[in-house]
């Protein structure tokens, strides 16, 4: 049986989350790449090593899997898995993989001063979905396809594409 490249699948998957909010947000940002695969993917700042961003300047703390615009209110951490949650884990709401990402993903909005997170994931043979904070993200326009633990949402790519952009974003000050 073949050995799985499973950094390389993750980094994979980080450039296609990046070239995917690039394309979507090329519009108002003006620029092609304006979404990057962090190198470092948060292994200098992220989780137990966020005591490292005291003293640091914001722009500094970048501690997720994409380096964002300044300007983008959201950390954004990708895991790409092999086997998805089973249908019991589902219907009872109790995914472990998924509370440790969430934790981990919740750590770096502390450490980065982002509002809040999105966690992208994909499975193998499943479409890509996206965990947030119901309470932090704007979901006025859309109705997510899964209620997880009652403070996040689960959506999916098409669902994320009808959000308005500028929700995504901070106002100026002054507007």
């Amino acid at each position: 049986m073949a050995k799985i490249n499973s950094k390389g699948k993750g980094d994979k998957f980080e450039r296609e989350v990046s070239k995917f909010l690039s394309g979507h947000f090329k519009d108002i940002l003006k620029v092609d790449n304006a979404f990057q695969r962090n190198r470092s993917s948060g292994a200098y700042l992220g989780g137990k090593n966020s005591h490292r961003a005291i003293g640091m300047l914001e722009e500094q703390k970048i501690v997720g899997d994409i380096i964002t615009p300044s300007n983008f209110v959201y950390e954004i951490e990708c895991k790409h898995y092999r086997t998805p949650p089973t249908y019991k884990q589902l219907i009872t709401g109790k995914i472990a993989q998924w509370d440790k990402w969430i934790k981990q993903a919740l750590s770096d909005v502390k450490t980065s001063g982002k509002y809040s997170m999105m966690l992208f994931i994909k499975y193998n043979l499943n479409p890509e979905i996206i965990i947030v904070e119901k309470t932090k993200f704007p979901l006025e326009e859309i109705k997510p396809v899964y209620y997880y633990d009652k403070s996040f949402a689960v959506i999916s790519y098409d669902l994320f594409k009808v959000i308005p952009k500028d929700k995504f974003f901070k106002q100026k000050q002054g507007e």
